[in-house]
């Protein structure tokens, strides 16, 4: 394949230099898929607004994760057995990360160690994946080993404390190292590429169990030891006992439910990733970015919100973002450039995600801070902030929260000293009062009115003694809203 352009063409070229049984693994879903299908296919399903003759400039990637910069809300997504789709593959694959300047997760299935990665890439933060298992001192001595590698977030896996059926893994009669079935053995003559790499690293076993359990020394004892570990009573109990032994940040994969959701906020972790483990797990399942805006607003003020499930480009990680995610992980699309081509492989499948989201920025997009905040078009957090001074007589609201909220709507529309923008309130009220004014035209005036930061000067001068405005204080950390008039 001369020219690679989507991750589909890297998908291709992967399926035809891995060996069967290792790109199944990658490639499926439980039972009939249909989860795994919905993942990819439910994004397809938002469309977006085109904007022309606006100012293009400006506009980037940059954001922040858990409070770390990155240079596109993508993050790289822990896989097992990455080091079977190519030789040291999550050593490439974390060198691939660190140069485009996005997070790498390490599994605790890792085929390279924890160590491997640290020592491959100087010592360079990076996210480890953690699964709860019965044996606790084992996990205690993961942990230990992720700090002493500079770990910089811890990441639970929530999800896979049973194991989903696949009908490939089975019918491949998958393992690590490959059994050497004639069906296998041919497959892999026919993979030279994939041959040569394994025959050239000692890296071909799980390099985070064996050695570093007692009695698991080889592939052979680890199979029973794993098969016992999974701790299918796993509660919420679990998750406190490693925070407190973490003491880092911590972010919570597997959320699919909106009471779930808040249970993680109750736990103090830092993050949560809306997923259903690729579709591999609960097939009929929501697709990750159906399930994502409920989460969002029952918990996306209080928590920072993550995704992955059906990520193959740069407009799939702008729609996640429009829907408020503040962050998205990719698996099968780095997985495919590096069966495909190894580093650069997973070098260019972020490249394509980032060319594709700073173009779809570019032109769908209403100004050059929608563009930097990637929210598109959609004033969804207006909205929301309408709603829910409609609803409400008053409301307490953290104050960065609103902020951060109100500025990705609409453009910078408030200064530290004056708070919440008189436009917000007044169109909360013709909302909740002035029934004759279609709510569609109150929401898009007050849009356009709130860029324009000296017409929200003038408007809060000319109304500020009008019952048409709330009265706001100051309190503490928090906004206190309160309609005028009553008792503070």
């Amino acid at each position: 394949m001369s020219v690679i352009t989507t991750i589909e063409d890297l998908r291709i070229l992967a399926q035809k230099r891995v060996p069967r049984m290792f790109y199944d693994y990658a490639d499926s879903g439980s039972w009939t898929e249909s989860t795994y299908r919905a993942n990819e296919s439910d994004f397809q399903k938002i469309k977006l607004r085109q904007r022309v003759a606006v100012n293009m400039e400006g506009r980037s990637t940059a954001t922040t994760m858990i409070g770390q910069p990155v240079a596109m809300p993508v993050a790289i997504a822990p896989t097992g057995l990455t080091g079977m789709q190519h030789a040291d593959g999550e050593i490439l694959a974390a060198r691939a990360a660190q140069k485009f300047g996005v997070p790498f997760t390490l599994s605790t299935m890792s085929i390279c160690s924890i160590e491997d990665v640290s020592k491959a890439t100087g010592g360079h933060p990076f996210w480890f994946q953690l699964y709860v298992m019965r044996d606790r001192d084992f996990i205690e001595r993961l942990i230990e080993r992720a700090r002493a590698a500079n770990c910089s977030a811890l990441v639970i896996t929530l999800d896979l404390q049973i194991l989903g059926q696949r009908h490939k893994d089975l019918k491949n009669g998958l393992s690590a190292p490959p059994k050497l079935t004639l069906p296998n053995i041919l497959n892999i003559a026919t993979k030279p590429r994939w041959a040569l790499g394994m025959l050239g690293t000692p890296r071909r076993q799980f390099g985070n169990i064996v050695g570093h359990v007692k009695g698991v020394e080889n592939m052979g004892s680890l199979s029973s030891w794993t098969a016992q570990q999974f701790d299918p009573r796993l509660n919420w109990g679990d998750v406190e006992w490693i925070k407190k032994r973490w003491g880092g940040k911590i972010i919570l994969k597997g959320i699919q439910d909106v009471e779930d959701a808040r249970l993680a906020v109750e736990s103090g972790a830092d993050a949560l990733i809306v997923s259903n483990h690729g579709g591999r797990q609960l097939d009929g399942a929501q697709s990750s970015i159906e399930a994502l805006p409920a989460i969002v607003d029952s918990v996306g003020k209080q928590i920072e919100v993550h995704m992955d499930g059906g990520i193959r480009s740069g407009q799939d990680v702008l729609k996640a973002r429009a829907l408020g995610a503040q962050g998205t992980y990719i698996g099968r699309a780095f997985l495919y450039g590096l069966g495909a081509m190894g580093q650069p492989g997973v070098e260019k499948a972020l490249q394509i995600i980032h060319n594709e989201l700073d173009l779809t920025m570019a032109v769908g997009a209403d100004d050059a801070q929608d563009r930097v905040e990637l929210t598109g078009p959609v004033p969804l957090t207006l909205i929301i902030g309408f709603v829910t001074i409609y609803a409400a007589g008053y409301v307490t609201l953290h104050r960065m929260s609103l902020v951060e909220a109100v500025e990705t709507a609409v453009g910078e529309i408030m200064t530290a000293s004056r708070g919440l923008s008189p436009v917000l309130l007044i169109g909360a009220y013709e909302l909740r009062h002035c029934l004759d004014i279609p709510y569609k035209v109150a929401i898009n005036e007050a849009v356009e009115l709130a860029r324009d930061r000296e017409t929200c000067i003038a408007m809060e001068r000319k109304w500020a003694d009008d019952l048409l405005l709330t009265t706001v204080f100051d309190v503490s950390d928090n906004w206190l809203i309160v309609k005028k008039g009553d008792p503070v």
